[in-house]
């Protein structure tokens, strides 16, 4: 005799009612597959097809270098002639740029080297000269991770004429950073100041400043910044009231960016900006930078930018990793006496520049660089991988603070279209770019790859006004 059923329940009415009754399990296991599915093709596809993010973008777009073979890694100065600039160069040598002052016209010319390869461009005016500071190797860094090779520190001047080379200081050495003293006032007015990283390991490096005061011709004694620092990186310097000199470097021993000023002929003890712990797996040969989507191989580091205003605050920007392990871009704010005036209360460090991506995905903000308006604003740029899901693709961006530093303007694309690195060349967009403030006008030059096909990267550049950005 056949027992009676234990479910006391109506019967189903429909196959699919059955099945969810009698089989549960089978139908959420099914579920879950299909949702899988479906979440990994509309990631197929947003990836592939980015959806458009709402920021304005510059339609002034000026091939600056209009030049066969590889340009990279733009800085960028302005003074009484104009604008300065200059890049590294597949040729091996050091392409210099100059516009008259409006941003639209540009001519170039390859400086010589007294080696063969040239790198690590740094650029200055002041004083109706013209100066480039830059690297000469005997021989050109792998572009596979690592940081390019120390060699000849190498000094360009001109004085409206032709360019003139000089060494001004013996050894190995990479990294040139350089400033003018064009203070009302200052003591020094005129002086050219130098610094670089001597050394050529990860481990045993200084950071060292000297100055010249007949347009570098003569030197003085070299002095050491941050005796207890061994592993400094990437400075900047800028010139204060009274003729001060300050800095901005990183370092990898103490993972940081660091600000200090001369005193004397010393230098007091360095105030710490932020922390620059990478919280990224792939850690790179130079340990002071990160492995990010857009530039994995040659990488990038906090590269911090100095200024100071016509009270002499000084300000920074600098880049860090985020939680997310994004790259973002930061501004602090110093008195002269390097007192705190701007930061983040919650951090207590430098104020995030910028939102992150308007559609809520990661995206990475990096190689920042910053510069002073004559009416007191704050300009920043960086490249930006907001509006690519994958992360490879980067639009160079700006934003301005009227309020110095405590708030900024939405990004703004100061290129209008991407470029993508990630497979066109080792070397990514180097180490760096270049932002120069000329009246009340901003000129940023970047490394841009929409002509690679036929002349590979490019320096591109645009004009920007504060009121074109909200």
């Amino acid at each position: 005799m056949e027992a009676p059923s234990t479910d006391l329940r109506d019967p189903p009415k429909t196959w699919m009612g059955a099945l969810w009754r009698y089989h549960p399990r089978l139908v959420v296991a099914a579920l879950l597959v299909v949702s899988g599915l479906v979440a990994w093709r509309l990631a197929v596809h947003y990836t592939s097809h980015p959806p458009a993010v709402t920021r304005s973008a510059a339609e002034l777009q000026i091939d600056v270098s209009r030049a066969t073979g590889a340009q990279r890694e733009p800085v960028a100065t302005a003074g009484a002639g104009g604008l300065l600039a200059a890049s590294e160069d597949d040729s091996g040598r050091i392409r210099v740029y100059r516009s008259n002052g409006d941003g639209r016209g540009w001519r170039s010319t390859l400086l010589p080297s007294p080696l063969r390869c040239a790198q690590d461009p740094a650029v200055a005016a002041g004083g109706g000269r013209a100066y480039v500071a830059f690297v000469a190797a005997p021989r050109c860094p792998s572009p596979v991770g690592g940081f390019p090779l120390a060699g000849k520190l190498v000094l360009a001047g001109s004085g409206g004429g032709g360019w003139k080379l000089a060494t001004p200081v013996p050894g190995v050495a990479r990294e040139p950073a350089l400033a003018v003293d064009e203070r009302p006032g200052s003591p020094h007015r005129g002086r050219l100041y130098l610094s670089w990283v001597r050394g050529a390991g990860d481990d045993d490096r200084a950071l060292l400043v000297s100055h010249s005061d007949d347009a570098g011709r003569s030197w003085s004694r070299s002095g050491r910044v941050a005796p207890a620092f061994n592993s400094p990186s990437e400075a900047s310097l800028a010139v204060g009231t009274g003729g001060r000199l300050y800095l901005a470097f990183a370092d990898d021993d103490f993972s940081g960016v660091w600000v200090t000023r001369a005193e004397g002929a010393a230098f007091a003890r360095p105030e710490r900006v932020a922390l620059y712990a990478s919280t990224r797996f792939i850690i790179c040969i130079d340990r002071g930078k990160a492995a990010i989507v857009a530039q994995p191989l040659r990488c990038v580091g906090p590269r911090p930018t100095i200024s100071v205003d016509r009270r002499g605050d000084v300000y920074v920007s600098y880049a860090a990793d985020e939680a997310n392990r994004t790259q973002g871009v930061f501004a602090a704010v110093f008195s002269p006496g390097l007192r705190w005036i701007v930061r983040d209360p919650l951090t207590k460090a430098g104020v995030r520049i910028g939102q992150s991506d308007p559609l809520g995905r990661k995206s990475d903000q990096f190689l920042p660089v910053s510069a002073l308006g004559a009416d007191g604003s704050f300009w920043a740029c960086w490249y930006d991988t907001a509006g690519d899901w994958s992360q490879k693709q980067a639009w160079f961006t700006c934003a301005v603070s009227r309020d110095r530093g405590r708030s900024w303007s939405r990004p703004f694309r100061a290129a209008n279209r991407p470029s993508i690195e990630f497979e066109t060349s080792r070397a990514g967009y180097g180490d760096g770019a270049g932002l120069a403030i000329l009246g009340d006008t901003a000129h940023p030059l970047w490394t841009d790859t929409r002509r690679v096909a036929s002349l590979r990267e490019e320096i591109y550049a645009t004009s920007l006004a504060a009121r074109e950005l909200r």
